[in-house]
C-alpha cells in the first residue's frame, strides 16, 4: 500500500482494511496448518495406496517447498498489519488532543455524514464544523 493512499483513507477504511488484511493471514495460516498436518504420521487407508508405478516424493520436502511459497506473504501481511496498526494508533493519539466536542465532528464526518447531521448533533454550525475538520484533515476545502 502506498503512502499516498493510506493518507487519503479515513479511520473506518483503515480499520476495514486491516480486517481484510487479517482475513487474507488467517487464510494462509490455515494453508500453512494444512500442510504441516499432510506430514504427521496417519493411518494408511487402502484406498489411498498407489499400486501402478507412480512417484515416490517426500510428505515432508512437499511442506517445506509450500512453506517456501507461504512464508513471504505472511511475512509481507503481518508487516501491513503492524504499519497499519501504528498508523491508525498515531491517528487516534492526534485525535485525542482535540476536545470532546470536536473529536465527535471528526468521527462523525469519518463516518460519513452530512455537514447538516454533524451540525444538528453538535453545538456548532455547519461552517464551524467544516473548520474543525479542514485543521484536522490540513485540507482548505472539505465541503
Amino acid at each position: 500500500m502506498r503512502s499516498e493512499e493510506l493518507v487519503n483513507m479515513s479511520i473506518t477504511q483503515i480499520k476495514s482494511k486491516i480486517e481484510e488484511l487479517n482475513n487474507n493471514l488467517d487464510y494462509l495460516l490455515e494453508q500453512k496448518e494444512q500442510a504441516y498436518l499432510m506430514t504427521q504420521p496417519k493411518a494408511t487407508q487402502l484406498k489411498e495406496i498407489s499400486v501402478i508405478g507412480g512417484k515416490r516424493e517426500s510428505i515432508y520436502d512437499k511442506y517445506v517447498i509450500k512453506n517456501e511459497k507461504l512464508d513471504p506473504a505472511i511475512d509481507f501481511l503481518q508487516n501491513q498489519i503492524k504499519l497499519l496498526e501504528n498508523y491508525l494508533n498515531k491517528e487516534l493519539k492526534r485525535i485525542s488532543k482535540y476536545d470532546e466536542w470536536e473529536q465527535k465532528v471528526i468521527y462523525l464526518r469519518e463516518a460519513g455524514n452530512t455537514w447538516l447531521y454533524i451540525a444538528c448533533n453538535t453545538p456548532f454550525s455547519v461552517r464551524t464544523c467544516q473548520r474543525i475538520y479542514s485543521k484536522y484533515t490540513n485540507k482548505r476545502d472539505v465541503y
